[in-house]
């Protein structure tokens, strides 16, 4: 019975997958707020604006995916995915802070002008998902008399074409005027027109269709909300055989008041060791990179942004200026020494006249082992520790199965992101009374329940995490019970 129970989930799981889109995975993920940017290039060339690189129809086009992570939090599970290209091959996964990841994926050459929206995404150590949309256009030579709609948007924020971040920066509260630009780029008429802003919903356009060449402008006007936001634009329209076209565009801009400000995050090893005595970095003689993020979070320009780590030195930055709302990733490194260690990174910038700093430690300690990571998981129902049928407990139908996972981490660093995989239990339906990250030494209780269902239950669970390095760290445990009718 058990084995039969395992088919049907692998079953259902295999259905699942078969029914999802192939044209594009993650629409559910379009235009999320996030620190993920991205460039895209095609045999060279920028593609990120139209109309793009022009090739012979039939070439190869090699393509090329710069996703660089801009924010202060590691992520991980990096994935990209070009529609009418398909997956892009990504030689490293995790994304530290301020690094950048270059994917890469070919195609042919196809007659007419082409925008098509690139996807990435990856996820935090909370384990929510971090996306990033961009177009990407190129311009294939070739028969022009076949039909060949297309589309193209550009979106702007109080006139400004703000792809990239930070974008426009306003007062929080003052109204802030949003243009849509969509213009035919095909030789065919199109029709049913459809505009739609991820973060103001739908939008409304003085005309449903366009002639060949044809544009028009759409408008929107909302108060300015504070902090930096990312949202994605997109238009749709149809010809006359139904085949539809889209393209997608980038918007960005800051709230932010006039005063000045400045924060700080420092890392080892792409850990934050904020307090003693911090992750296990390398091994005696080993390399350790130490990263520092630099933003500004006030509304004024930084100048003369200057970054050092009180046990290391000075520390270089990629540049002395900082826009509202820009960051910057800062690096130096050691060589790493036995013992247990501690400093603090400073920052000092000028707005104008006025002296920002601000500050954070940094702790970590080497000793001469290498990094073991390993997870133990035991699931309990009804507090009876169920791993066969043999030991399963008797429940009646409709009762409650209290269903209790510990997991204890017994390697000797830290792992993020962990999350627990129940085929029979809805994700939503567990809860855990720390956070999805553990030390050494470290355990997480989580609990979840639901009403006995009758005849024999089994279910293995999963336990899922990861290490600094991206690597998988998992561990899995089975359940039993019986219901009686």
């Amino acid at each position: 019975m058990a084995a039969a129970r395992r088919s049907a989930v692998m079953l259902a799981l295999l259905v699942l997958l078969a029914a999802l889109p192939a044209t594009s995975p993650v629409a559910a993920l379009d235009g999320a707020d996030g620190p993920l940017v991205l460039r895209v290039v095609a045999n060279g060339v920028s593609a990120g604006t139209a109309p793009g690189p022009t090739f012979e129809t039939g070439v190869t086009i090699s393509w090329s995916y710069r996703v660089t992570n801009s924010g202060t939090a590691n992520l991980w599970a990096l994935y990209l995915w070009h529609d009418g290209v398909g997956a892009a091959e990504c030689p490293d996964r995790s994304v530290g802070p301020g690094e950048t990841v270059r994917c890469t994926a070919s195609s042919t050459a196809e007659a007419g002008e082409h925008h098509r929206a690139v996807q990435a995404w990856a996820w935090d150590d909370a384990g929510s998902v971090v996306p990033t949309d961009r177009a990407a256009h190129y311009a294939g030579t070739g028969d022009g008399g076949a039909p060949d709609p297309s589309l193209d948007l550009e979106a702007f924020v109080k006139g400004e074409d703000a792809d990239d971040p930070p974008g426009v920066i306003v007062a929080p509260g003052a109204p802030l005027a949003y243009r849509y630009r969509v213009r035919n780029t095909g030789n065919v008429s199109l029709v049913g027109l459809w505009v739609h802003d991820e973060a103001l919903g739908a939008i409304t356009c003085p005309t449903l269709t366009l002639a060949p060449g044809e544009r028009v402008v759409c408008a929107a006007r909302r108060p300015a909300e504070a902090g930096a936001h990312a949202a994605v634009a997109e238009a749709r329209a149809w010809d006359a055989s139904g085949r539809e076209v889209s393209d997608r565009d980038l918007l960005h801009y800051v709230g932010a008041a006039s005063d000045p400000g400045i924060s700080l995050e420092g890392f080892v090893d792409g850990f934050e060791g904020d307090t003693p005595p911090g992750p296990r970095v390398g091994r005696p003689g080993a390399t350790i990179p130490f990263t520092y993020v630099v933003a500004n979070t006030g509304g004024t320009l930084l100048t003369r942004v200057r970054v050092r780590d009180m046990a290391l030195g000075s520390v270089t930055c990629p540049q002395r200026r900082l826009a509202p709302g820009a960051s910057m990733t800062c690096r130096a490194e050691t060589t790493a020494r036995l013992g247990e260690f501690a400093s603090e990174a400073r920052v000092s910038a000028r707005a104008g006249t006025v002296v920002l700093r601000a500050f954070d430690p940094i702790y970590y300690h080497v000793r001469n082992q290498p990094r073991i990571h390993h997870l133990d998981l035991e699931v309990t129902v009804n507090g009876a520790q169920a791993d066969t049928a043999a030991s399963a407990p008797a429940i009646p139908v409709g009762a409650t199965a209290a269903f209790e996972y510990v997991i204890t981490y017994t390697g000797n660093n830290i792992v993020y992101n962990l999350t627990i995989q129940d085929p029979f239990m809805p994700g939503g339906a567990i809860s855990c009374t720390g956070d999805r990250i553990l030390e050494a030494g470290e355990s997480l209780r989580c609990l979840a329940s639901g009403p006995a269902v009758a005849g024999p239950y089994a279910s293995l669970v999963t336990v899922v995490s990861w290490d600094a390095d991206g690597r998988r760290v998992a561990a899995e445990d089975w359940v039993h019970y019986y219901g009686m009718a």
